[in-house]
């Protein structure tokens, strides 16, 4: 996301640098340095803006493990129960736990080979990925009633 922003910002400073040609000199050397603070303000504006995005990726990054680590957890704890739980009671949860297990591993590594993209693959990640979350979630609270019964 960055790279690009950067990248926009140099093709635009190419631009008025060419346009700045055309120009008599007297208003070339004026509207060049109108350009150049701006350019240098936009650019500042999209360090800025990158470095918020990477702060806000690696925050929800973190979000994201820990709540996959609460899951693992959960599972874990429900491995427990069930080692001491009869057999037609293992049989019954033991698929759903491997299941969810399944599911938090593969949301671990999706997080971690997430790359930066554009804000709308972000969000359509984040999305889909905070549903997920959700369901893994209600598919272990579910569980914990049902074993409790």
């Amino acid at each position: 996301m960055a790279t690009k922003k950067i990248i926009d910002v140099a093709k635009e400073l190419l631009e008025e640098r060419i346009v700045s040609f055309i120009e008599p000199s007297e208003r070339k050397v004026e509207s060049a340095r109108k350009k150049v603070e701006e350019a240098k303000e936009n650019l500042k504006k999209a360090e800025e803006r990158a470095r918020n995005e990477q702060e806000q990726w690696l925050r929800l990054k973190r979000e994201f493990e820990s709540k996959i680590n609460a899951n693992k957890t959960s599972i874990n704890n429900f491995k427990k129960k069930l080692s001491k739980a009869s057999d037609k009671v293992k049989g019954k949860y033991e698929q759903k736990l491997g299941e969810l297990e399944e599911k938090n591993r593969r949301l671990l590594v999706k997080v971690g080979k997430y790359k930066d993209e554009k804000v709308e693959k972000w969000e359509a990640f984040k999305n889909v990925f905070l549903r997920d979350m959700e369901e893994i979630g209600s598919s272990l609270s579910d569980l914990s009633k049902s074993i409790l019964k």
